[in-house]
């Protein structure tokens, strides 16, 4: 974060800018609503995961072209006048909070202008937005609309409990969706599940997945006030909308594509951003918005005081990070992009309409305005502006986060500059890998994070801890997952070893004196005498009886445990493609590791499997331009390569598992080609599992969702991988059938009780 002097002063003269009206001439300025942004959390928190889970939940995926309203085009856009500075003129003041010094605003200048795209059909003729003097660029050929999606309406639903035991809620204190209901409630949306917070009374309540299942499909959400009352919610897992009204599913609607974004008009209209394009509901079908250019993902919508559609977009894969700014007026799109926004300078992350009028862009580079003629850059201390709001006495709020996790700031235009909060008045110092939301209101001001709600009272920020019925203390997000039984389970991530027994989680932050940190445990096993291992990337540890052993300071990311009883470990090796295997026994009351020889074929190992006869099997999904594949290891033969499926070469391995009854098994996924445009899809391919025992046998192919991340194979002999929106997917020899269908699950582990713990959401579950 830039530093900035909350001591300076800067101010310009000016009079507020005349509004634009849909038409394209200049109206007086009029106050809009104060509504609550619906912020696209979901897009941002899907890309701090592309290292994670496969969109990496894999990426952000570009599907194919969505349809047109009517079809036909509409043409719109314009050259634009150079844009100045924008300073203290023309933006909502206020005084400057008491005791409080105010912070830096500097002028500063670029010129943009807007470029055209072609949209939904009119009856009216084309005609440019904004007035100008500058003539109109061609139209440019719409693509033909694909069918309209139909919308599934579920009616009504009063809560079913799931069964569903929370033993390590990830998104306790994960509350960066923040928004304003129509009655003055506040609605948070996280990971954790759904919160609604009156600030008046004080009063909470919180309903997870144990409340219902669809509870479990919030984490990474889009969430917007509904103008009835409640709220609508949409999970990253499943690709629907449910507005709830605090005690039912008022609605229950299938929509296109996983949400990134919800806004809904003055007159009820529902629109709907998605990793598929923009949609609009009409009746009882979504209708998509087709345009001439690259079809990606949504980041923002906001609906004006006029009428019109703002929508942040954006791009991938190429260029990565790339994004635009569109509006529809009723009649034609005009795009801001490139020269044509410059003072935009990177993706749009949230929008705002300004009381006089104007609107408000938040960047990962800053902070933009439009006057209705031209975009200026906004000076003020922050960067990464994730978040805009207006307070009831017209004051200017911004939230930042610096980086994925980094500090969260929040700052207000006062009478003489910005005034900056941070972690020095009480904010979060680290954002818990969401971008916090700006919320006033007239109890007070407050801000979603994804570590907590905090309010402003005087100076200080303060943490609400509105969640106390989740398990707070709890591991949270898990890299590592043992099951003992229904009551017991171990989870390993960054901040330590943590053991639950009843429900009581304890941890062990530093294990043999060590700080995790970027040693983030990759895996964890219990061997036959009840001791503890972990694999780390600074080696090897063991627990036994509480006290802890450093094995070895070797990388690691896999254990197995051998036919003998002994501890196997599988991670990099030095040279680069190099993957470096060793069984691990105690000789002589030490412990010592035994070698095998270093294969470069492939490299990250994530999983490891040792069979009856001493076959040793390591594989790896793969990731930026590390090859993925299955590896054997025989005396005999040595290391080579196998091809699971016999399709390619290119098998991404994500598990491996030796059954009860000696049988091997190994899931993944094909890896299909990547887009090499924007304006070609990305299509996701087939994950499998298959049986090795004799031999790479017959594949059994997936049914739709992401995964599996990890198999396990049950005392019958049956294998049951975790799938992506469709819950436990087990094989019964002639089908698959899918255990809590519509939740996502990473993990599981099943214990000898027949107890599966999984990972999801950031959490972890014990299901019923």
């Amino acid at each position: 974060m830039e530093p900035h002097d909350e001591a300076s002063r800067t101010s310009s003269a000016g009079a507020p800018p005349s509004r634009p009206g849909v038409d394209g001439r200049a109206t007086s300025p009029e106050v809009a609503p104060v509504r609550p942004e619906p912020e696209s959390r979901a897009v941002r928190a899907t890309v701090g995961l592309l290292a994670v889970a496969a969109v990496a939940l894999i990426g952000l995926a570009v599907l194919a072209g969505p349809g047109m309203l009517g079809g036909g085009t509409g043409p719109a856009g314009t050259g634009l006048p150079a844009a100045g500075a924008i300073g203290p003129a023309g933006e909502p003041g206020a005084p400057t909070a008491p005791g409080r010094a105010p912070g830096t605003s500097a002028p500063g200048a670029s010129a943009p202008s807007a470029s055209s795209a072609a949209g939904p059909a009119s009856s009216a003729p084309p005609r440019q937005p904004y007035s100008t003097s500058s003539p109109a660029p061609s139209p440019t050929p719409t693509p033909p609309p694909p069918p309209d999606v139909a919308v599934v309406d579920h009616g009504a639903s009063a809560l079913e409990p799931s069964g569903i035991r929370v033993v390590g809620a990830g998104g306790a204190n994960d509350w960066a969706t923040l928004v304003a209901g129509a009655d003055g409630a506040l609605w948070a949306a996280g990971s954790g599940g759904l919160l609604r917070l009156d600030p008046a009374t004080g009063d909470r309540r919180v309903w997870t997945i144990v409340d219902d299942a669809a509870f479990g499909a919030v984490g990474a959400v889009a969430a917007a006030a509904d103008r009835d009352g409640g709220v609508w919610i949409a999970g990253s897992a499943w690709p629907a909308l449910r507005r709830f009204d605090g005690e039912r599913f008022a609605e229950v609607l299938d929509a296109p594509g996983n949400v990134t974004a919800i806004a809904q008009m003055t007159d009820g209209t529902l629109w709907v951003g998605t990793t598929a394009g923009l949609y609009r509901r009409v009746g009882e079908t979504w209708n998509g918005i087709a345009f001439a250019s690259e079809q990606t993902t949504v980041s923002t919508l906001l609906p004006d005081a006029s009428g019109a559609l703002w929508v942040g977009w954006l791009q991938y894969p190429t260029p990565p990070g790339s994004g635009w700014l569109t509006r529809w007026d009723g009649a034609g799109w005009a795009r801001f992009d490139g020269a044509d926004a410059t003072p935009l300078g990177s993706p749009v992350q949230a929008l705002r309409e300004a009381p006089d009028g104007s609107i408000w862009a938040g960047t990962e580079g800053g902070l933009a305005r439009w006057d209705g003629s031209r975009w200026a850059t906004v000076k003020q201390p922050l960067r990464s502006v994730a978040s805009i709001a207006w307070g009831p006495d017209g004051t200017s709020w911004i939230a930042a986060g610096d980086g994925y996790n980094g500090a969260v700031s929040v700052a207000h235009r006062a009478s003489g500059g910005w005034v900056t909060d941070g972690p020095a008045q009480g904010l979060p110092d680290e954002s818990g890998w969401m971008i916090a939301s700006v919320v006033p209101t007239a109890d007070g001001i407050y801000v979603g994070t994804g570590a907590g709600i905090h309010r402003l009272a005087g100076d200080r920020w303060t943490d609400l801890d509105p969640a106390p019925a989740l398990a707070v203390g709890s591991p949270g997000w898990a890299s590592a997952l043992v099951a003992v039984s229904r009551d017991e389970g171990w989870a390993a991530n960054d901040r330590g070893i943590w053991h639950a027994v009843g429900g009581t989680w304890t941890r062990t932050a530093d294990p043999a004196g060590r700080s995790l940190g970027e040693d983030s445990p990759g895996d964890l096993l219990l061997d036959t005498a009840g001791r503890l291992w972990v694999a780390t990337r600074g080696g090897v540890l063991m627990s036994e009886r509480g006290a802890w052993t450093v094995i070895d300071e070797e990388p690691a990311t896999a254990l197995a445990l051998g036919p003998d009883g002994r501890v196997w470990a599988a991670g990099e090796g030095d040279a680069m493609n190099a993957v470096r295997v060793r069984s691990i026994d105690r000789v002589a009351g030490a412990w010592k590791s035994v070698e095998l020889p270093v294969t470069t074929l492939i490299t990250w190992p994530r999983s490891l499997a040792i069979e009856a006869d001493g076959t040793i099997w390591v594989g790896t999904p793969g990731s930026w331009g590390i090859r993925p594949g299955l590896l054997r290891y025989t005396k005999a033969s040595g290391w080579e390569r196998v091809v699971v499926r016999g399709v390619t070469e290119e098998e991404a391995i994500y598990d491996i598992a030796v059954a009860p009854d000696g049988a091997l098994w190994a899931a993944g996924s094909d890896v299909g080609p990547q887009p090499t445009s924007a304006d070609e899809p990305w299509v996701p391919p087939p994950w499998w599992i298959v049986r090795l025992t004799d031999g790479p046998g017959p594949a059994i192919v997936g049914e739709g969702g992401w995964g599996p991340w990890s198999i396990e194979v049950l005392s019958d002999g049956t294998p049951v991988v975790p799938v992506g929106g469709r819950g436990l997917a087990a094989w019964d020899g002639t089908h698959w059938t899918h255990r809590h269908d519509g939740l996502s699950f990473d993990r599981v582990s099943v214990a000898p009780d027949g107890a599966a713990w999984v990972t999801a959401n950031g959490g972890v579950l014990v299901l019923p």
